[in-house]
C-alpha cells in the first residue's frame, strides 16, 4: 500500500517546472508522432488531457538507498547510496557485499552529522562513536546533547 503526500512548492517554482515538463513531453509526443507516422495533432490530444493535472510521483528516499551492511569499526550500518528504481544495491555493492560479523547486532540509531562532531550513533541514552566508545548522552525529553570531552 502506497502512502500519498503532499509538499508544498513554491509557485512561481512549480510553474516553471510545469512549463517545462509540459514542453518537453509534447516534443516527445511529436517525435513519436513522426516515428509512428500518425497525426501529431491527433496524438498530442490522446496523450494531454484538456484537464490541467498533472500527477508526480516522488520515490521514498529509503526505497532508493542501497541495502547493503558497511562496517566501520564496531558499527556496521546501510550503504545508503543511491539505487536504480528496482535494484537493491548500488553499484559498489552490485557484486560485491561484505558481511558483517556482529552475532547478536544490538540495534542503534544515527545522530545527525555536524561538521564539527565525529558521526555518532544513539545507544540507548548514550552517544557513541564508530568504535562503540561512549562519546555522550542524549536526554530525549529535554532535546540536548551532552558530549563528554577527550
Amino acid at each position: 500500500m502506497t502512502s500519498v503526500r503532499a509538499y508544498k512548492v513554491n509557485r512561481l517554482l512549480w510553474e516553471s517546472l510545469e512549463a517545462t515538463f509540459l514542453a518537453h513531453g509534447k516534443r516527445l509526443v511529436k517525435e513519436m508522432a513522426t516515428t509512428l507516422q500518425v497525426n501529431e495533432k491527433e496524438l498530442v490530444k490522446r496523450v494531454f488531457p484538456s484537464k490541467d493535472a498533472f500527477h508526480i510521483s516522488l520515490q521514498d528516499s529509503e526505497n532508493a538507498a542501497c541495502l547493503a551492511l558497511v562496517q566501520n569499526g564496531e558499527i556496521a550500518g546501510r550503504c545508503r547510496l543511491p539505487v536504480v528504481t528496482g535494484i537493491a544495491f548500488c553499484t559498489a555493492h552490485a557484486c560485491d557485499r561484505p558481511t558483517c560479523t556482529a552475532a547478536d547486532p544490538i540495534p542503534l540509531r544515527k545522530v545527525q552529522d555536524r561538521n564539527d562532531l565525529p558521526p555518532l550513533w544513539l545507544l540507548d541514552t548514550d552517544l557513541v562513536d564508530e568504535s562503540g566508545t561512549v562519546r555522550g548522552t542524549w536526554n530525549e525529553e529535554t532535546n540536548q546533547l551532552f558530549l563528554i570531552d577527550e
